[in-house]
């Protein structure tokens, strides 16, 4: 508590920040290891429960975009899997945090990446996630611009190769300057192939403070501590299934550094419902998702 009585914006209070507790969830096999900050929420909100077993393979419990319109479709059917909150705090009599980070863990199962490409060949995965990132941003236009990715780096753990990028909004098109605390919304996503067909979507939603300078100190800190700690030891099949991707792509490379892609969004209006019309009506279309590549 004598800690949070001189918690501050530059020194914000985060409870049990050097308490953190291993996790482990089983992925049909498949055991994913990582380090987390128990849930907190000001307003008394409990965390989601956090399951020790996950089946895999069990399609029904996937959720899919098939019922929007063809170019709005995400590439990936969708299972939530944990999601929790942490806080970075003020003193005592501030009753609201500074800023939050909504921790979430997603299983992720890829439908419309050809039968011949895998997941595991590093240059296939990179443009499952290139479609992702679009499915974001000129795919969602009734949300804020964003650009992506941002700071894109690859991390290699057992021979397999996974992605981070950042989301950032993009401030191209304002006539004033954005608040104080704008560019502190991000998205921090981390891509774990699977195997061929499925893969973890582990994402870091900011919502920060101003002066930005602090809040992305401490908010990367945790994000990173939790990113570090992350072990994936893949089952025998999924071990398999990598093992022949590097052989039948020995050579196969993502792109070490990538620069923000040069989306451009599309014109749309609302849709009348009265006349039957779509939520979103495209007036003059944007850039389509990347194809793939084989």
């Amino acid at each position: 508590m004598i800690k949070r009585l001189f918690a501050s914006r530059k020194r914000p209070y985060i409870p049990f920040r050097d308490q953190p507790e291993r996790v482990q969830i089983n992925l049909s096999g498949t055991i994913i290891t990582m380090d987390l900050l128990p849930h907190m929420d000001y307003e008394g909100f409990k965390a989601d429960h956090l399951p020790t077993h996950v089946n895999v393979f069990d399609d029904k419990t996937y959720n899919n975009t098939n019922h929007l319109p063809v170019w709005q479709r995400s590439d990936s059917a969708m299972k939530s899997i944990h999601a929790r909150d942490w806080e970075l705090l003020g003193p005592p009599w501030r009753s609201r945090p500074f800023g939050s980070i909504t921790f979430a863990i997603t299983l992720m199962r890829t439908d419309q990446m050809p039968e011949a490409m895998s997941c595991f060949n590093p240059a296939h995965f990179e443009q499952l996630v290139l479609r992702s990132a679009h499915s974001r941003g000129p795919a969602s236009p009734e949300y804020a611009k964003v650009k992506a990715p941002v700071n894109w780096r690859l991390h290699e753990q057992n021979g397999n190769t996974w992605i981070y990028y950042e989301t950032r909004k993009d401030f191209s098109d304002f006539t004033t300057a954005p608040l104080p605390f704008s560019e502190t919304q991000v998205d921090s996503t981390l891509h774990i192939p699977l195997g061929d067909r499925h893969y973890l979507f582990i994402n870091f939603s900011y919502l920060g403070y101003a002066p930005a300078k602090y809040s992305f100190a401490h908010m990367n800190k945790i994000r990173d501590a939790v990113c570090k700690s992350i072990e994936c030891q893949l089952s025998p099949s999924a071990q398999q299934q990598l093992i022949s991707a590097r052989e039948q792509w020995p050579t196969a490379k993502a792109q070490p550094e990538r620069e923000p892609e040069p989306w451009r969004y599309p014109e749309w209006r609302r849709g009348d419902r009265d006349k039957g019309e779509e939520d979103i009506l495209i007036i003059k279309p944007g850039s389509p998702a990347p194809s793939y590549n084989n």
